[in-house]
C-alpha cells in the first residue's frame, strides 16, 4: 500500500459517525440590552434560552417555534459617563458607574419546534398563489408567462411574475424614467 492509501485508512478507522442533530429546542444566546446606546451598560448583558435549532430533511425546511412562552427577565441598567471628542469619537469619563434603576425584559422561549416551510404565504405576490405542498409561491399569470418565452429578448423573472428585458440597454429609456417591462414591450413609465 503507498503511503496515501494508508493515511486515508487510518483517517477513515478513526473518524465518528456524527449525532444527527434533530429540529429542537436548544440553549441560544441572546442579548438583554434594550438599546443600541453604548452609554447603557445592562447587568447582565445576555443570558442563555431554547431556542430552535437543528437540521431538518430538506432545503425548503427550517426548524421553527411550534410553542412558545414569555419569560420576564429583571436587568439593572447602568449609565457610563461619557463625552464625543474629536471626529465623533467616544470618550468614557471615569469608571463609575450610575445606577438607573430596574427594568424587565421580555424573552421569548421556543418550548417546542417542527420543521416547516421557509416560504410562508404572505411571502407571495399578488400575481402569486402559495402552494404549502411544495414550500413556495407560484405564479398565477401563467398567459403572461408564455409570451414572455416566445420573446428573445425578454426573461421571466419568476420572484416578480413579470416579464424583463434581458438587457436594459435594449429599452434605452431617458436617464429620468424607470423601466417596467410586460409580455409585448419594455414600457416607459
Amino acid at each position: 500500500m503507498t503511503m496515501m492509501v494508508q493515511e486515508k485508512c487510518l483517517f477513515l478507522a478513526a473518524a465518528k459517525t456524527p449525532k444527527s442533530a434533530g429540529c429542537s429546542p436548544e440553549l441560544k444566546t441572546i442579548s438583554l440590552g434594550q438599546t443600541d446606546d453604548p452609554s447603557v451598560l445592562y447587568i447582565p448583558q445576555c443570558t442563555r434560552v431554547e431556542r430552535c435549532g437543528g437540521c431538518c430533511s430538506h432545503s425548503l425546511l427550517s426548524c421553527q417555534p411550534k410553542e412558545t412562552e414569555t419569560l420576564s427577565y429583571q436587568v439593572e441598567p447602568l449609565l457610563r459617563p461619557f463625552f464625543i471628542g474629536y471626529e465623533n469619537e467616544i470618550h468614557w469619563q471615569g469608571k463609575k458607574l450610575k445606577y438607573i434603576g430596574k427594568e424587565v425584559v421580555l424573552v421569548e422561549r421556543h418550548v417546542s419546534c417542527k420543521c416547516d416551510c421557509k416560504v410562508k404565504e404572505e411571502d407571495c405576490n399578488n400575481y402569486q398563489e402559495y402552494r404549502e405542498s411544495e414550500c413556495r409561491c407560484a405564479c398565477t399569470n401563467l398567459d403572461e408567462e408564455k409570451k414572455c418565452f416566445k420573446s428573445v429578448k425578454k426573461l421571466w423573472n419568476p420572484e416578480l411574475c413579470a416579464c424583463q428585458c434581458r438587457d436594459v440597454a435594449q429599452c434605452t429609456p431617458p436617464a429620468t424614467h424607470s423601466i417596467r417591462s410586460t409580455a409585448n414591450a419594455c414600457l416607459i413609465i
